[in-house]
């Protein structure tokens, strides 16, 4: 009898796979495994230099992580190819590739190493001025997929990446077959088949479950060359989570170490698979995800058109249910001042203690007050992907003096996360969602008690944290569970393979204060960023 799923999370820098329970979820063993090309946004492998905006990575990684990860959860269980029923994946989203009509990357042929866009591209990547045609064109066109969007289309999505192939780059348009998420390629090579995924397309690339995509006309007015992309590059049938995207083919098998023939999960959202993990399917609850960026996404019963989210799928993760989505960076920001802006005497003290810059940080920023030293921080480093929706924006650090310390700077961009994290959760429900219970999952949530306590406190309300430490990872095995026939729905499978809470924050004895620098930020928010003044936008565009 089969014993476990396969889940594996393509995250940011990583790829992290669990051999979980079909029974309980428990999770056997993991392993993890760094992309070695990592983030390219500096430079490509050749070391063709890249300009602002420009989020990269190498496919031949996520290749590398497959074969890495799958043998090494089996070897260190114990466990035989027999034992495994199925295999689901997430990722990043949304994080695109084109390709050849037999799959082969654009950036695998010579001719096109040294051209940024035949590279992925990042869900970071922004294709700014191409996102501003395509919203142009929905709203002349009132295409009714804007409703799930609050009207806006982001410059991370597949259509502007596309477009700005286009035009940027009209070889490796024409040599395009398909544009594809990441983790879509990644099913077409387990499975042999190519196939899309509802959950990512109802969320990020104008597609309504029971509706279908964008009408033909809609992609040939934002552009002729785009005239047949429906049937060009995002050929494929599109498919629900709960639905076998195909069977494992021989060669993948072998490469694995699995057996041919087991089911393989439509892939998704990297967020959404916090929900399984958690245990969470109820009108009303939110899964936030508190890594290199933060997701916080909300299940309600109502289909609402809400203005300024990252989107909305009705339908798109949970029958019957709509998810609406908020986003932001987060740990990428505390890695930006580790990385660049903390002094060298803060690094011979962690190697003194054994310990990393991070965790130094934590223990020296947990000692200080609210608000330390008088700062506020504007976490716009990579723009503001919600509630303003402006990749042009820019991070800004107030209240600096010759007696601030790297602990009380790391503390505030903490703060400065948080305090837009309450503003996605005040804007849903300021527009009549309600948010009856948070759980938060994600490497920060687990690790630093500090983060979780500020949630708390600058939110006002109750906190958990799940017990999972993979939980993405898990959420994709469950994925498979259900895909694989071994449950017949997402909850079910959910309902057993979901993990409990490990600990819950209440509000505590700074909840006042915090709900004054939160006034205080909100202040600056609205000021750079509803166009009390402009000064952000002139600067990213040089004036």
């Amino acid at each position: 009898m089969k014993k476990y799923a396969i889940g594996i999370d393509f995250g940011t820098l990583s790829a992290r796979a669990v051999l979980a329970r079909l029974d309980n979820g428990e999770v056997v063993s993991a392993a993890s495994y760094d992309y070695p090309h990592g983030v390219m946004d500096l430079q490509l492998p050749c070391g063709k230099k890249l300009t602002r905006g420009w989020s990269l990575q190498h496919p031949k990684d996520y290749l590398e992580a497959l074969e890495y990860t799958v043998p090494n959860v089996l070897q260190e269980a114990g466990a035989e190819a027999a034992d495994v029923a199925a295999l689901g994946i997430d990722f990043t989203c949304s994080t695109n590739m084109p390709t050849l009509a037999d799959g082969t990357p654009l950036c695998f042929l010579p001719e096109f190493e040294e051209e940024p866009n035949a590279y992925v591209k990042l869900w970071k990547h922004h294709a700014e001025d191409q996102a501003a045609q395509v919203q142009k064109v929905a709203r002349d066109m009132q295409v009714s997929w804007l409703k799930n969007t609050g009207n806006r289309i982001s410059s991370e999505w597949p259509v502007p990446k596309l477009l700005q192939i286009k035009e940027e780059a009209p070889a490796a348009f024409e040599k395009t077959a398909y544009y594809l998420e990441a983790g879509e390629w990644l099913v077409w090579l387990l499975t042999g088949t190519l196939s899309r995924s509802a959950n990512a397309a109802s969320i990020k690339n104008f597609y309504e479950v029971g509706k279908g995509y964008a009408p033909a006309e809609f992609y040939a007015a934002v552009d002729p060359a785009l005239d047949g992309a429906l049937e060009q590059q995002f050929k494929g049938d599109t498919l629900p989570l709960s639905q076998c995207a195909g069977y494992l083919t021989d060669e993948m098998a072998k490469k694995l170490g699995l057996e041919a023939g087991i089911p393989i999960a439509p892939f998704m959202v990297d967020a959404q698979a916090g929900f399984l993990s958690a245990g969470l399917w109820e009108d009303g609850e939110m899964i936030t995800v508190l890594g290199t960026s933060a997701c916080h996404l909300l299940l309600g019963k109502e289909n609402k058109d809400v203005m300024d989210i990252a989107g909305k799928a009705p339908d798109g993760l949970y029958e019957g249910l709509v998810t609406y989505e908020g986003n932001q960076p987060m740990g990428e920001n505390l890695a930006w001042f580790i990385e660049h802006a903390c002094p060298a005497y803060c690094y011979e003290e962690a190697r003194e203690k054994n310990i990393s810059v991070h965790q130094l940080m934590n223990e020296k920023a947990a000692a200080l007050e609210p608000g330390a030293n008088g700062l506020i921080v504007l976490d716009w480093l990579n723009g503001n992907r919600c509630i303003l929706g402006d990749s042009q924006l820019s991070g800004m650090i107030l209240g600096l003096t010759l007696q601030t310390k790297p602990e009380a700077i790391y503390r505030a961009m903490m703060e400065g996360s948080v305090y837009t994290m309450r503003s996605i959760v005040d804007n849903f429900e300021s527009q009549g969602l309600k948010v009856d219970r948070i759980v938060a999952v994600g490497g920060m949530a687990r690790k630093s008690p500090m983060l979780m306590q500020i949630v708390a406190d600058v939110l006002g309300r109750e906190v958990h944290v799940s017990a999972v430490k993979e939980a993405m990872a898990l959420g994709a095995a469950i994925v498979a569970a259900a895909a694989g026939g071994v449950y017949p729905s997402l909850q079910e499978a959910s309902r057993h393979m979901g993990q409990p809470l490990e600990k819950t924050y209440y509000p505590g004895e700074n909840k006042e204060k915090y709900e004054k620098l939160y006034q205080e930020f909100w202040q600056l928010h609205n000021y750079f960023g509803r166009g009390g003044n402009e000064v952000m936008h002139r600067l990213a565009k040089g004036k």
